[in-house]
């Protein structure tokens, strides 16, 4: 008799016959041979993971211990980015920021490798980008750079006001010539314009997001990148196609961070990683006095009337034709913070100053409230016996269960989704940890003991 391989040689017979005793697997391989949503479904007596709840639905234990590791997964992440970011408090940043952010806005922009195309999903997400910005950097200011049709225009200049840049973002978007070619050269030397006159103190950058694979330049592209080098405007590039050199060595010249989206999600981190300031360049970490003016608030006066008898003086306060007077020279200010327009001082208010605090001194990173594993043990056995008993266990509310100190709500400790602050002690559920790292940048527990003292 003739091995298989002599057969299939031959060609007397098919390379896989499953009648042939001698192709009969076993168990072990057929069920490594299943694809893997196949796997799933192998289990036998499938019925007893359905559980029912208070409410009569039914539910399966397998698919609730899925979303319960899952949620103790992303968990842990959010816990490690927390932990990241309060190991970097004494590394020195950029507090005041003046930032140009490079739009492609050519033919590439309607490609549909994201749905519905990278337009509709860009749009939100720089509206998103531009207000977290100035949450995180209350004393930065923003401008835009739109590049199409082998051109780039400033949009915006750099200001503090976000809704002007979401204002101007939407109408970008909508604008029917929206199309062409990219290029990177006239973006580069709009934004090195505008960030000339900027002050010594602040920190300069450029961020360009870029849908196009090429770049249309007049001129040798490598000169532009020598002036950003040589102005110390660190250039961040995030390419939403794929990886190319010019882009990429126009972000390690000037010291900055490249990165390439792999999908959605993965390009909204990227974007929304950008809005915290990041660590100080070695040449530009150095300590400056900075003047700054702390301006009146001022109701603005209108003469109405059409007789001397009937005129008189009627105050509003808007924000329209500016509010603010400059503590120096008296000048009208529009908005804050921003410079005077006459005698360039920097004008800002106290919560600006308050809110980028946070950055040189964060909350230090909660730690895990975890639970000794002989007693989870005990605590299962237990429920096990008074269910098979058939006692009334309503009256039990578990060993492990907790009050969060923030929003009161009722926490089990044994699934990992509950954190204490090691200075005050007090513990939290991991909504009230992730708000109190990420938006509050103050221990509830630590301000209300703080309080109590007094």
């Amino acid at each position: 008799m003739l091995s298989l391989e002599e057969e299939e040689e031959r060609g007397n017979r098919i390379p896989f016959e499953p009648d042939d005793p001698r192709y009969e697997f076993t168990a072990e391989e057929e069920e490594n041979a299943l694809k893997a949503y196949e796997k799933r479904y192998q289990k036998e007596r499938t019925w007893e993971d359905l559980t029912e709840d208070a409410e009569g639905n039914l539910r399966s234990s397998s698919l609730e211990k899925d979303r319960a590791s899952r949620r103790r997964f992303l968990a842990n992440e959010k816990r490690k980015k927390i932990a990241k970011e309060a190991s970097q408090s004494r590394v020195a940043k950029g507090m005041i920021r003046y930032c140009y952010v490079i739009l492609d806005l050519s033919d590439a922009i309607h490609v549909e490798d994201m749905r519905p195309n990278r337009s509709a999903v860009l749009l939100p997400l720089m509206i998103k980008f531009v207000r977290e910005f100035f949450n995180q950097n209350p004393l930065s200011q923003l401008g835009l750079i739109a590049c199409k049709d082998g051109k780039a225009e400033r949009i915006t200049e750099l200001s503090g006001s976000p809704e002007t840049h979401v204002k101007a973002i939407k109408k970008a978007f909508a604008s029917d010539g929206v199309g062409g070619s990219f290029s990177l050269q006239n973006g580069l030397e709009q934004a090195m314009e505008g960030l000339r006159d900027v002050p010594p103190f602040g920190a300069r950058e450029i961020i360009a997001i870029i849908s196009s694979l090429s770049t249309c330049d007049p001129g040798n592209i490598n000169d532009s990148v020598r002036k950003v080098k040589k102005m110390k405007a660190r250039t961040n590039v995030i390419c939403v196609a794929a990886e190319t050199r010019v882009f990429k060595k126009l972000s390690e010249e000037s010291k900055g961070k490249f990165s390439v989206s792999l999908d959605q999600s993965h390009l909204t981190r990227l974007i929304m990683e950008c809005a915290p300031p990041p660590a100080l360049l070695l040449e530009t970490a150095k300590p400056a006095l900075v003047e700054m003016g702390f301006p009146r608030r001022e109701p603005r006066k209108f003469c109405v009337g059409a007789g001397d008898e009937d005129d008189r003086d009627v105050l509003t306060i808007g924000p329209r034709n500016g509010e603010y007077r400059c503590p120096r020279c008296e000048a009208r200010a529009e908005e804050l913070p921003s410079q005077c327009g006459t005698c360039q001082l920097s004008l800002v208010s106290s919560p600006h100053l308050a809110r980028s605090y946070h950055h040189l001194f964060p909350v230090m990173p909660f730690v895990e409230v975890k639970v000794d594993g002989d007693s989870k043990n005990e605590e299962e056995e237990e429920k096990k016996r008074k269910k098979n008993s058939g006692e009334d266990d309503d009256d039990d509310d578990g060993q492990f269960l907790r009050e969060c100190f923030g929003c009161c709500v009722v926490v089990d400790a044994s699934t990992g989704m509950l954190s204490k602050c090691l200075k005050c002690e007090k513990e939290f559920c991991f909504a009230c940890d992730v708000y109190i790292h990420d938006r509050l940048h103050n221990c509830v527990g630590c301000l209300t003991t703080a309080l109590d003292k007094e």
